[in-house]
């Protein structure tokens, strides 16, 4: 829970009621600058339940309790979606290449689960007011019981969220997405001193600057 010049902003699990305040957020900050993205609902749908495909899922959306919920973006218990937080459990694999093998490495050799964090949204007219922050510590806690766990994150070099992740203790990676190359991999928890795998090969997943 978050209140911040009498607004209260409230952190919970996503329930399928949610769906159409999530999916008109979706669209909505998605089609922001540096995304530039079109998304239908049909589309957001097939989003929503490819998440629940993945392992260990962490779906959590902030809502703003109100007494209009017939206006858009509200849900029909009343609550404004105002953030959301997608985070599930992923093998080394779903990473490209340079990236992977650094993780290979961590996740077989040390037992580390890797999570990574698919999606972080804010309403634009709620920033600024630590929803993001509020939504991201949600997430550690969702996976406290995993120890050691590896977070990963993407995100476009211009976004706001590089200064989040930033403050959270993530680390650029400098790995680029395969598909989208002004996107970054962002990664807190990897081990970084001069640790040799069974092989005997150096882990390193920085790239020269």
């Amino acid at each position: 829970m978050l209140r911040r010049d009498g607004t209260l902003v409230v952190a919970r699990e996503y329930s399928y009621t949610d769906f159409d305040g999530f999916a008109s957020l979706y669209a909505k900050v998605f089609a922001e600058p540096p995304w530039f993205e079109k998304w239908s609902t049909e589309d957001i749908m097939k989003e929503v339940n490819g998440y629940f495909d993945e392992a260990n899922l962490s779906f959590t959306i902030a809502v703003l309790p109100t007494t209009y919920p017939e206006k858009e973006g509200f849900d029909p218990y009343g609550e404004r979606v105002v953030g959301f937080s997608v985070a599930y459990q992923v093998g080394p694999g779903r990473f490209p290449p340079e990236l992977a093998e650094a993780l290979l490495a961590q996740s077989w050799l040390y037992k580390r689960p890797i999570i990574y964090g698919d999606e972080l949204a804010v309403d634009a007219g709620f920033r600024g007011m630590g929803i993001g922050t509020m939504l991201m510590e949600q997430r550690f806690e969702a996976f406290n019981m995993m120890q050691d766990a590896i977070f990963i994150g993407r995100t476009d070099e211009n976004s706001k969220m590089v200064s989040m992740y930033k403050s959270l203790g993530y680390e650029n990676t400098r790995v680029q997405d395969l598909i989208y190359r002004n996107r970054y991999y962002y990664m807190k928890g990897l081990y970084r001193s001069d640790e040799v795998d069974r092989c005997g090969r150096y882990i390193e997943w920085r790239r020269t600057k």
